[in-house]
């Protein structure tokens, strides 16, 4: 009987927390604003690349970690088709 409930209370556990995480990174937003892509503004005196501006929004919060994952991985499959990689061989 206390097996069953201190495994019960475990689960409940990690239930809790991976909702915690889940909603920490903005997962189940259903907001307009949050499901389309995040706006990017070029600021004078601010970074130079894309990459530079999306550290700026996620560290003042305009965009959610989800969002930067997204774009940071939609960069790098632009850069892959416009750029690929080749893997040298082995001579």
């Amino acid at each position: 009987m206390i097996v069953l409930m201190l495994l019960t209370l475990v689960l409940g556990g990690l239930v809790v927390f991976a909702a915690w995480c889940a909603v920490r990174d903005g997962f189940g937003r259903h907001t307009a604003k949050a499901q389309t892509a995040p706006q990017i503004e070029v600021l004078p005196d601010g970074p130079d690349s894309l990459e530079g501006v999306l550290v700026v929004q996620l560290a003042d919060g305009e965009i959610t970690r989800g969002q930067y994952r997204r774009a940071m991985s939609q960069i790098a499959a632009r850069e892959e088709e416009r750029r690929p990689m080749s893997v040298p061989t082995d001579d």
